[in-house]
Order: structure tokens, then C-alpha cells, then sequence
């Protein structure tokens, strides 16, 4: 049935981020089970396994090719969300990519302070490697903080002397942790999921001191030269906006084959409304032929 994205905003009004106070765990779990309330269900036809080596969960679909793999890593601002939650949109990307996924189970703040993220990032593919998978094999694929990781963690790959992946996919991908781009102030009477504040709060309390214009942190701030293609999808309709168009800016500068695909009149992570709404149906559909794509399985 499709669904409006009048209706989209309501919801995600009524679900949004909220500031918490670091100094009080309880703000912080409530709102760590509200996020959990946002998973989607998980298809009858998936084949989801637990990896301890990763950590995290092995997904695989009928469509699933076992030479194309998908490195997928979750949002939820580093302090928010699981693999378990994200099942459904990972199976949704394996799906749509025809790849078999595995899903990081990241570290999440303030148990665990940047750079600790990127490093889960950076040894589950490193680990991938380890398996005989190689790097044109490999396409990274992350949302919102998930999307700052798989660009962090390119900048860290490389500072470890290991290939590239083959292609990075970042769906609204917050990579200013300064939170100073434009779009901060310009776009946040229409930014329904994530205002402001919640950036502000949520950025200190993941670096624990550390400069926000680390690349590690903020990988707008890098050196982007000699990176893989690269695909930043973000909505018109969020605060994020210039995190992606910036960074698609500055990575064609550095001669990287950067595509920004604006979702217009688009919320934050619009490909996950894929089953309902038309837009986002397509930004899947593209995500997965820009992964088949930049991708070898032989």
C-alpha cells in the first residue's frame, strides 16, 4: 500500500532522535529502545547467521550470488541500533544487491568512544579479506553514522596498507561531525528525523574529547584522492543534506568517481521506505545496480 510522505513525517516526528544527557543511562537506554521499535521485519526467505570473527550476522537471500559481498554498517548516531534491529533492511540490500551480506556489530558510545567504530569497520573487512574474499568482491554499503563508518573506514584502510573495496554506497552519511555545513541551520524546519540538538549531543559524547575534524571522525575533512566509486544518497529534507553534497564536492576534486543522488522532498535514510513509497523504491533499486555494477563475482 502506498504511503504518503505526509505520513512518513508524522511517523517520524513521533520516533525522532532525541538529546539525552550522557551523564544519565537511563535517558540514554530509553532511547536505545525506542530505535529498536523502528525495525522492520525480517522476510521468510532469510538465511541469517550469527559470525562471531565479524562480530555480527551473515545474511543471505534466494537472490544472494556467493562471489559479491556486501559489508553493511547500521546507523544510529554511534550510540543507537543493532544488527539484530537492521535485519530487515540488511536482507533489503542483499536483495536488491544480490550479494551476501554481513552486518558489523559495531561498538556503540559512550561504552566506547571513537575511534572504535571505524576499527570494527576497517577488522571485519579486514577479516572478510582473511576469508578469501577479494577486494573487487567487496562493496561497503552504510547508513546515517553507518554512512560516516564505511567512508572513515576507507581513510583507515588505507592508512593500514589494505586494498580498497570495490564501491562504497552512504545513505545519508553524517560526515561533519563539527556540525557546521549549512544545512545544519538552512534545512532544519524540514528535517523531520534529525534535528540539531541530537547532532550536538550525540558527536561529544562519541569522541570523548577527540577533535571532530579527525578524517577518522569526519571524513568530509580528508584526504579522499584514490578512493573507490562512491554513491551518496541523502533526502532534500534533511539537516544531513550537506554532508553528502559537500563530500561528493570534495571527492570529485580528488579526481574519485562521486555520484550524489538527492532524493527531492526526502527524509533521512529514504531507500528504507522502499516497499511504500516510490522514490525510495528506486534509490534501492539504483543502490543495487551501483553495487552489481562496480562489483566482480568471478
Amino acid at each position: 500500500m502506498a504511503v504518503t510522505m505526509l505520513e512518513i513525517y508524522t511517523r517520524l516526528h513521533e520516533v525522532r532522535f532525541l538529546p539525552f544527557e550522557p551523564e544519565g543511562p537511563a535517558g540514554l537506554e530509553a532511547q536505545r529502545e525506542r530505535f529498536e521499535s523502528l525495525a522492520l521485519p525480517v522476510p521468510a526467505d532469510a538465511v541469517i547467521d550469527e559470525v562471531a570473527e565479524l562480530p555480527g550476522l551473515r545474511i543471505a537471500v534466494p537472490e544472494s550470488d556467493a562471489g559479491r559481498i556486501v559489508l553493511y554498517v547500521h546507523g544510529g548516531a554511534y550510540h543507537l541500533g543493532s544488527t539484530r534491529q537492521f535485519r530487515g533492511f540488511g536482507t533489503d540490500i542483499a536483495r536488491f544487491t544480490e550479494a551476501t551480506l554481513y552486518s558489523v556489530e559495531w561498538r556503540r558510545a559512550p561504552e566506547h568512544h571513537f575511534p572504535a567504530p571505524i576499527d570494527d569497520t576497517r577488522n571485519a573487512y579486514a577479516w572478510l579479506l582473511e576469508q578469501g574474499h577479494r577486494p573487487e568482491q567487496i562493496a561497503f554499503v552504510g547508513d546515517s553514522s553507518g554512512g560516516n563508518a564505511v567512508l572513515a573506514a576507507l581513510l583507515s584502510i588505507r592508512e593500514h596498507g589494505l586494498p580498497l573495496p570495490a564501491a562504497v554506497v552512504a545513505m545519508s552519511a553524517w560526515t561533519d561531525l563539527t556540525n557546521s555545513v549549512p544545512s545544519r541551520e538552512s534545512r532544519v524546519h524540514r528535517s523531520p528525523g534529525v534535528l540539531p540538538e541530537v547532532l550536538s549531543t550525540y558527536a561529544p559524547s562519541y569522541l570523548g574529547g577527540a577533535d571532530p575534524r579527525d578524517p577518522l571522525a569526519s571524513p568530509l575533512f580528508g584526504d579522499l584522492a584514490g578512493l573507490p566509486p562512491l554513491l551518496l544518497q541523502v533526502g532534500t529534507e534533511e539537516i544531513l543534506y550537506d554532508d553528502s553534497a559537500l563530500f561528493v564536492e570534495a571527492a570529485r576534486r580528488a579526481g574519485v568517481d562521486a555520484t550524489l543522488e538527492s532524493g527531492e522532498g526526502m527524509p533521512h535514510v529514504y531507500p528504507i521506505y522502499h516497499a511504500n513509497v516510490p522514490e525510495s523504491r528506486a534509490a534501492m533499486e539504483n543502490l543495487g545496480a551501483f553495487v552489481r555494477e562496480h562489483t566482480k563475482t568471478t
